[in-house]
């Protein structure tokens, strides 16, 4: 690991050194000439910069002119940036370095970054429909300077106005690598293209890559490692003046607010029952888990689909029965307790195997422990209400509805029970919904075939959810998994498999976890991790080499919206 980051490093100095010789006659600068400064940088926040007041005796002495402190920015930042961020906070720009107050300086991919004025992240991204979630910097770095360890020839696709950027933060980069392009260029569809763009511009169906395992949307990201941001920090001249500014008013241009990054966890069937309650009384309620609690908590909404009853009277754990009546003991209530659910789905079709008290007393259940539920009820409305959460700026609306019954689950005027779907009223209430500023989150127990290819009816109700607004919708009836599809930006999962259930056939025992990033409310991306059930009710995370046949055959049954699935 040592030797690999050196070897990046290394290469990045270089890189740099040959910039530094090269970048005035290589690279021809972007023309911006015609571009407003509010199109090139989109901030965040224009918050103005406050300053402590220097004294009379430093100002008259210092800046004679006036009281307002001198600004004077590096000619290795472009112009337009430097009269935007200028404009923006305010600031008196001078061209002469000495008699400035303070400097504005490019911060070097790799430092620490302090006295921060102005940021603005990149990512790197991939098709969703080829299989790649990471990529090393040394990788990264050899994409830039057209070295293809692989033979392949790889193109870039960005837009004009980023491109500009990379050229200030890596001077050497090779122009012909890049296809400059603010639609999508129809070369990637033959060749392999890779996709760098701000992070505002971020779009669904291209997966953003985590950079030697640091990823832009984790909780975990480091940016000062982050070989794609531009970050510009002041200085003093200390000769010149004693003025500096509040720290504690101090606010800086930013495209990236992570506090504002809203991660949900969607995951597949549970149902803890046979040889899965066997193993929790013998091992511990917390054993299905014990591979996947940490991913399952990572989440900051974790949604789990609970597809049987907790039941007081429910029989002893055995691993076969006569009879297909599935109930938990409410004491497995711990191990949602353990992952930390937050969100129950209740669209399963053995809700109501033990009665309507027993799916009561579940309720119940998930009340006193503070779990939320939605696609199923104490009654009909209750059943068919759409469930509001808001976590961090962004605003969820959870609906859930099941299509394959049986009848006797389905909630009535006055019996409790999963949410029938009434298609048309769906539609709708996903257009209000959409309309009223909410993420509707749509998921469905659509009709089980153990195939991977989803039935012709169930493409017909997702793709319809998604035109009508919906910014998720996933089947949550698959024990089988199946593919993806993406309709205008909207992702579709058509089966999601198992996580807590003790199927063991080959397909039955695979399944995935998806977790879907939302950003000042809008869906921006998603990481569909790959698991694989062992021990009758204890799912892992697949290996490399796992994941990457799993993903090959699921992307051979997917993106038929495209037309390109089988």
């Amino acid at each position: 690991m040592r030797l690999r980051r050196r070897s990046w490093q290394i290469l990045f100095m270089l890189l740099l050194l040959i910039g530094a010789i090269i970048t005035a006659c290589t690279i021809p600068p972007v023309d911006i000439q015609n571009q407003s400064p509010g199109s090139l940088i989109t901030p965040v926040g224009t918050e103005t910069i406050q300053f402590l007041t220097p004294t009379q005796s430093q100002t008259t002495r210092d800046n004679p002119e006036n009281l307002i402190p001198l600004w004077w920015s590096s000619p290795e930042i472009n112009g337009e940036i430097s009269n935007f961020i200028a404009e923006e906070n305010n600031l008196q720009l001078t061209l002469e370095k000495n008699r400035a107050n303070f400097w504005i300086e490019q911060i070097p991919v790799g430092e620490k970054a302090e006295n921060l004025i102005f940021l603005k992240l990149f990512v790197i991204s991939a098709p969703f429909q080829r299989y790649e979630t990471d990529i090393s910097t040394l990788d990264f770095f050899n994409l830039l300077l057209q070295i293809d360890s692989d033979g392949m020839e790889n193109k870039i696709w960005i837009g004009e106005q980023d491109f500009q950027y990379i050229q200030m933060m890596y001077p050497a980069v090779d122009p012909n690598r890049f296809i400059l392009s603010a639609d999508y260029p129809e070369v990637c569809s033959v060749i392999a293209c890779y996709r760098i763009s701000s992070f505002e511009d971020i779009i669904p169906d291209w997966r953003i890559l985590a950079m030697d395992g640091n990823h832009p949307l984790h909780k975990s990201f480091d940016i000062d490692q982050y070989p794609l941001v531009f970050r510009l920090g002041y200085n003093v001249n200390p000769p010149l003046t004693m003025m500096r500014l509040n720290q504690e008013q101090e606010e800086f241009i930013s495209n990236f607010q992570p506090d504002q990054i809203t991660s949900l966890l969607i995951s597949g069937t549970t149902a803890l029952v046979r040889n899965t309650a066997l193993q929790m009384e013998e091992q511990g309620i917390e054993f299905p888990a014990q591979n996947l609690g940490d991913v399952l908590r990572s989440a900051d909404i974790t949604h789990i689909s609970n597809e049987v009853p907790f039941y007081s009277a429910c029989p002893p754990a055995k691993p076969l029965r006569k009879e297909m009546r599935f109930c938990s003991d409410p004491d497995y209530i711990g191990l949602l307790n353990f992952i930390g659910a937050d969100v129950i789905e209740l669209t399963g079709n053995h809700l109501l195997d033990w009665g309507p008290q027993a799916f009561i007393e579940t309720l119940d259940l998930y009340d006193r422990n503070s779990l939320f539920y939605y696609g199923g009820g104490r009654n009909m409305r209750d059943a068919s209400k759409p469930l509001y959460l808001s976590v961090n700026g962004n605003r969820f609306a959870f609906l859930g509805c099941n299509v394959a019954g049986p009848v006797n689950d389905w909630a009535t005027a006055s019996r409790p029970g999963a949410n029938k779907c009434v298609p048309e009223q769906l539609l709708e209430e996903i257009k209000t919904l959409r309309a009223q500023g909410y993420l509707p989150i749509i998921t469905i127990q659509h009709y089980e075939v153990e195939d991977f290819a989803p039935l012709t009816q169930v493409k017909k109700d997702f793709w319809a959810y998604a035109q009508a607004g919906a910014a998720i919708v996933s089947g949550s009836q698959a024990h089988f998994p199946q593919g993806f599809d993406f309709v205008d930006q909207t992702f579709i999962h058509y089966g999601v498999g198992n996580l807590f259930f003790d199927q063991m056939d080959n397909w039955l025992r695979k399944g995935t976890l998806d977790i879907h990033y939302f950003y000042e409310g809008r869906y921006i991306n998603s990481e569909i991790i790959g698991i694989i059930n062992e021990n009758f009710g204890q799912p892992r995370l697949m290996t490399t080499d796992e994941a990457r046949q799993f993903f090959g055959k699921m992307y051979q049954y997917s993106f038929y919206y495209q037309g390109t699935g089988k």
